[in-house]
């Protein structure tokens, strides 16, 4: 029998990432054993019985013993606090992973928390849903998506390969990038997507009864506002200036669009929206 990449695993976060993650290890014989930490015993309990792992434990530090590979899967704006707890209980040559779509700041931050001879590399799969939990888990999650690594000069060079090889294990296609320009590409692409979703629904359902008329288009254009709003908090402020900025780019062409309704312009209106379109065709075909 070939041997696992990892011989034992813990995975922080047993929700739609984790869970999956754990899943397609396990389907792939990248991981040995797998323990899961999390807060709901129900949602773990969960997440044995689709057997994406093997035991829980609601104590961090407990879980992550004897680890190769400690995989962050919770709400990005715990990760430096569950670092500092579990920090004692890891063992030199471990390699912990996040998931989370910040990196900027928190990559050096997690780099200065590990112990000596354990390595931290920041990764961002490009996978997910509008759904959460164990239940929601997919082993074929990573199948086809991108991957970004974010490693920093200090990165263990041993580590980071192990790292890349495992996520093409599980189906996806590596990237590597900075930390920096990872969190100002995904401000635009993803973080404003984001909190676009959320205004709009927040606009359309401050009016009585209108959310009662959304059909698909609706429903499509404001799926993404169905994930959980503690994950976007944390998102939002740690990577706020890059928002902010991809805020103001928005707001000028919000404007310019309105300009261009309020003057009954609507034949270079429809240049620009010809534009749009040609854009996000080109997001298809690429």
């Amino acid at each position: 029998m070939t041997e696992p990449l990892f011989h034992r695993v813990a995975v922080i976060g047993v929700g739609l990432l984790g869970a999956s993650f754990a899943l397609a290890a396990r389907s792939r014989g990248l991981a040995g054993h797998v323990a899961g930490v999390g807060r709901s015993r129900e949602n773990l309990e969960r997440a044995v019985s689709i057997g994406a792992i093997d035991e829980f434990t609601h104590d961090a530090a407990s879980g992550v013993r004897n680890a190769d590979l400690v995989v962050l899967a919770a709400p990005v704006g715990s990760l430096s606090a569950i670092a500092e707890s579990v920090s004692g209980s890891l063992e030199s040559g471990c390699i912990v992973i996040d998931v989370g779509s910040v990196k900027g700041g928190l990559v050096s931050n997690m780099e200065s928390l590990m112990p000596d001879g354990v390595s931290f590399v920041g990764c961002h799969p490009i996978a997910g849903g509008s759904t959460s939990g164990a239940g929601s888990a997919r082993a074929d999650l990573f199948v086809g998506a991108r991957c970004i690594i974010t490693p920093t000069a200090g990165t263990n060079p041993q580590a980071l390969a192990k790292v890349e090889s495992l996520w093409r294990a599980l189906g996806s296609t590596v990237e590597i990038m900075e930390p920096d320009e990872h969190d100002r590409i995904f401000a635009a692409v993803s973080h404003l997507p984001h909190l676009l979703a959320y205004a709009l629904v927040g606009a359309v359902s401050g009016e009585d009864g209108l959310m009662l008329h959304g059909g698909r288009g609706f429903r499509d254009t404001t799926r993404i506002a169905g994930s959980p709003p503690e994950i976007w908090r944390d998102i939002f402020g740690m990577n706020r200036d890059n928002l902010i900025a991809s805020l103001d780019r928005f707001e000028t062409v919000l404007k310019r669009y309105r300009a261009l309704i309020e003057a009954s312009d609507f034949d270079t209106l429809c240049a620009e929206l010809a534009k749009a379109r040609e854009a996000r065709e080109s997001l298809e075909n690429g």
